[in-house]
């Protein structure tokens, strides 16, 4: 499985993960069947789409209901991870840690969530939130 992870500079697998995932520079994307790891950058001359940018699962603290819905329909599954480091975030999702995210009802104020994570639900609680990154209480 390619896991796909959000960070904002590059140290390999101990990388601090980018808690917002609309807010990364890069990902790290992870193997878990050949334990090899990979480094993208977001920002890149190249006009033409970047065949290193696939994955099976998205591991992020904060997701929008929009991009969230986009990764769903195209198979990849979203999970809520608080890890500070690519590393714990590999290591909650191998140890079945992880609980994947899903949409609410549109009615609803929040546009994601993973569940599970002891969040409330109130006012300023306007984007989708996974893992305890930016959660209003």
């Amino acid at each position: 499985m390619r896991l796909c992870i959000p960070v904002s500079h590059n140290q390999g697998i101990e990388s601090a993960i980018e808690p917002y995932l609309h807010q990364a520079n890069a990902f790290v994307f992870f193997d878990t069947e050949t334990r090899q790891h990979e480094h993208v950058p977001l920002q890149t001359d190249k006009n033409e789409p970047d065949e290193r940018i696939r994955m099976d699962a998205v591991l992020c603290g904060a997701i929008n209901r929009v991009t969230l819905r986009m990764l769903m329909t195209q198979g990849v599954t979203v999970y809520g991870t608080d890890a500070q480091v690519v590393s714990q975030a590999i290591a909650q999702f191998e140890n079945g840690e992880l609980i994947a995210a899903e949409l609410e009802a549109e009615g609803e104020q929040q546009g994601a969530c993973c569940g599970g994570h002891g969040h409330q639900h109130g006012e300023g609680h306007s984007h989708g939130g996974c893992g305890g990154h930016g959660h209003a209480k």
